[in-house]
Order: C-alpha cells, then sequence, then structure tokens
C-alpha cells in the first residue's frame, strides 16, 4: 500500500479511476484513460482524494477499531473510489483484506468470514 500511494502522489491532481488505479497497480504502470466519479456525489475523484482518504481511513482503523499487521479484515463494497481506499488503508495498517462480493449470498459471505476470522 505505501508503494501505491507513494507513486500516486505524482498524479494527485489527476482525475483518479478505480480501475485504472488497479490496472497501473497490477500492470506495473501501464497509461490506460477512464474517468471515474463518485456515485454518490457524482464529483470528480482525484488521486489526492484516494490518498488523503486512505490515510485518513488508516488512522481511523489503527486507533478505533486496533487493527494492526496480522489482522484480517472482510471488505465488502461495489466497485467504487471507497473500494480502493479501504484496500489500501487496511493494508497501511499492515492486515490483510479478504474482498467480498457484496452480490454474493449471505452463505457464502458466512463461509468466508468464518474461514479467515474477519474484523
Amino acid at each position: 500500500a505505501e508503494y501505491v500511494l507513494e507513486q500516486v502522489v505524482h498524479y494527485e491532481d489527476d482525475v483518479a479511476c478505480v480501475s485504472l488505479l488497479i490496472t497501473k497497480w497490477n500492470l506495473g504502470w501501464v497509461n490506460t484513460l477512464h474517468i471515474q466519479v463518485d456515485s454518490e456525489t457524482k464529483a470528480e475523484v482525484r488521486y489526492s482524494d484516494i490518498v488523503k482518504r486512505t490515510k485518513g481511513l488508516a488512522v481511523s482503523l489503527r486507533k478505533e477499531l486496533k487493527l494492526r499487521s496480522g489482522a484480517v479484515v472482510a471488505i465488502a463494497l461495489p466497485t467504487c473510489p471507497d473500494y480502493v481506499v479501504s484496500f489500501l488503508a487496511v493494508n497501511l495498517c499492515g492486515a490483510t483484506a479478504t474482498l467480498i462480493n457484496p452480490l454474493q449470498t449471505i452463505r457464502i459471505i458466512y463461509l468466508i468470514l468464518n474461514k479467515y476470522n474477519n474484523k
């Protein structure tokens, strides 16, 4: 997470995209052009916003939930800026994120949560 946030700083005023961030992260910073807006506010989300929100959430997770290295946290969100922010914040705390498709059945989510002993 720290590496990704360090790289994102170079693009802080550019419009961010969830798929762009993941594409760059997984494929060695290959440039693609997409524009993602926050689905709730319809506002453009910039890389600087993602960095700020990620660091803020990481601080809250450490402070409020006492999240530390070695913990496993379940994240069940649709593809949106908060999905990336949550994933990076959990990893920034040294914890592991278990990503859950929110469209899964309750039974599958229950099995995943029990298997990994998530917070």
